[in-house]
């Protein structure tokens, strides 16, 4: 069993509109990105497992169209780990402040990571999110794919050790 607990305080989203291509009409318009409400928690994986949970949320205000970049890190206190995935295009058109159409491709997904022999994937949105809407929220995927044994713990083996040593013992006073 692998224990994950997000950490919020660690994760994080950045959006930035790249070179000129910003076309705004009457108003000012662009994308803004934010960690989804209700981020945090823990679960648990078996080997082979996944967990899919509510990450990103994208809204946009005026009408227009642009180009965005997007950095955003998932973050996890236990395992101490953290995974940063970047998207060179984003393209999204706006009106009236809803998204009415848009891609944002990972250019790194998903990421392996490799903890104290605990080896899982994290992927976002499935390395493509479809932006459309007033405000659109994209999710992270965990999968577990190796889980490192539990090690038998040292007292286990002292255990073993004086009830071996009891037997013997008895064996030498029957003979």
């Amino acid at each position: 069993m692998l224990d994950f607990e997000i950490d919020v305080a660690n994760s994080s989203v950045q959006i930035n509109q790249t070179g000129s291509g910003l076309v705004c009409f009457f108003t000012n318009c662009g994308i803004e990105a934010s960690l989804a409400s209700g981020l945090g928690g823990s679960f648990s994986l078996e080997e082979g497992q996944s967990n899919t949970f509510d990450f990103l949320t994208f809204s946009g205000n005026g009408t227009g169209l642009s180009t965005y970049d997007v950095t955003a890190t998932l973050a996890f206190v236990q395992p101490a780990a953290s995974v940063t995935g970047n998207s060179s295009v984003a393209v999204a058109a706006l009106f009236n402040g809803s998204i009415v159409a848009g891609a944002l491709i990972w250019d790194n997904l998903p990421q392996i990571v490799d903890v104290d022999g605990n080896v899982f994937a994290v992927n976002f949105q499935g390395g493509l999110t479809l932006l459309d809407g007033q405000s659109v929220t994209t999710s992270a995927t965990v999968k577990a794919l190796e889980v490192a044994p539990v090690p038998l713990p040292a007292s286990a083996l002292l255990l073993l050790g004086a009830v071996g040593g009891l037997a013997a013992m008895r064996k030498r006073k029957r003979a």
